[in-house]
């Protein structure tokens, strides 16, 4: 914002060459962050089987799950009681088998609205019966 203010005019005792050098100064410091985070917005294809087993494909053939997606990402999550279910946003902590969590945000925008409602349905559902199944144990 600064440099666009001084690019357009807005710091008048500025040399016109100086207010387009810091422009452009801001802009070429604000690329590597756009590259950065349009690299890692990896999308993800999250499976869950009539068990209730949640599986997920992470990155780029994430987006074809059934046109070659490699076997070898994809992984068995647990669903944690840290979720976050709500009908206009769902924050699913997944454990993995080998330990590591891994939050994954879904807005409702990111899916039609039946996939986010059948989405939400199967959580709810995995949730539910996960508490029943900790509550019987203790």
């Amino acid at each position: 914002m600064v440099g666009a203010a001084i690019g357009i005019g807005m710091a008048n005792n500025l040399s016109q060459c100086v207010r387009v050098g810091v422009a452009l100064g801001c802009i070429a410091a604000v690329l590597p962050v756009i590259g950065h985070i349009v690299q890692n917005n990896n999308a993800c294809y999250v499976d869950i089987s009539a068990t209730g087993m949640i599986s997920m494909i992470i990155g780029d053939s994430a987006r074809a799950p059934t046109t070659g997606g490699s076997p070898r990402l994809r992984r068995a999550y647990t669903l944690l009681p840290s979720s976050t279910l709500w009908s206009s946003l769902m924050i699913l902590n997944l454990q993995a088998e080998c330990g590591a969590v891994r939050s994954v945000m879904v807005l409702p925008d990111t899916l039609s609205k039946d996939q986010f409602r059948a989405l939400s349905v199967a959580c709810r559902w995995i949730a539910v019966h996960n508490l029943g199944t900790e509550g019987e144990k203790a």
